[in-house]
């Protein structure tokens, strides 16, 4: 469904990722695991075209994105949940679920989200900044859903959420995930993150440095040379 092949994407003169390979099978969830500021994040813009790469290759169910706009990416079946959430705040929960429509059929509407994620269902007229950092995410993930996509991108979903709100995000991300929906979820929380993939990366200074399943991830010796503070 999706492959990446040594991706080198820049910041200016900072040469961010050096070399991301990666893939993404149909119905696959896969974690991106790295400490802060190891290239999570630029890897999913990378993938998505917020910051494109310079060189090399990312493909969509056969066909060559790097470089083609966001929207055009979205409509062919990715989806993405930015880190820190970015809902509309100044719109209602119902609004920011309707303007994520952009065309492509499928089984979620407003309805379907509602049902999968009920909380949402009392806060239907409520303004985004008036939910909490749980709900926000939460919304985040429905609307992204909204676009119907066959791959969805996860950045940090868990971040800055007590342990309570991130075991049932975890439930409804795997609701999702049930349904056949691809995952590529970046996240620090380790916990979190291999209990809901199948297998996993760990990227350090823009290189891909270890992938495997995710019981080969769990090791005390990978943690604590690859992911511990």
């Amino acid at each position: 469904m999706l492959d990446v092949e040594a991706i080198h994407t820049f910041y200016g003169r900072s040469h961010a990722l050096q070399g991301v390979s990666l893939t993404v099978r149909e119905g696959e969830v896969v974690c991106l695991l790295g400490r802060n500021g190891a290239g999570k994040t630029t890897t999913l813009r990378s993938i998505i075209g917020l910051t494109p790469p310079r060189r090399g290759s990312v493909r969509f169910l056969g066909r060559e994105i790097a470089g083609v706009h966001p929207y055009r990416i979205a409509r062919m079946g990715m989806g993405y949940v930015d880190q820190g959430r970015r809902i509309f705040p100044g719109l209602t929960v119902d609004d920011n679920l309707e303007v994520a429509q952009n065309g492509r059929a499928g089984p979620w509407t407003k309805a379907e989200v509602y049902r999968a994620f009920p909380e949402l269902t009392p806060l239907r007229a409520r303004l985004g900044r008036h939910l909490s950092g749980g709900e926000q995410q939460i919304l985040a993930i429905g609307r992204a859903l909204m676009g119907n996509p066959l791959l969805l991108l996860c950045d940090e979903p868990s971040e800055g959420l007590a342990p309570l709100l991130v075991r049932r995000l975890g439930a409804l991300l795997r609701t999702v995930t049930s349904r056949g929906l691809a995952v590529l979820l970046a996240e620090q929380n380790l916990r979190f993150a291999l209990d809901l993939a199948h297998r996993g990366y760990i990227i350090d200074k823009g290189q891909i440095r270890l992938e495997g399943p995710t019981e080969a991830l769990r090791q005390e010796e990978v943690i604590s040379r690859h992911l511990a503070l």
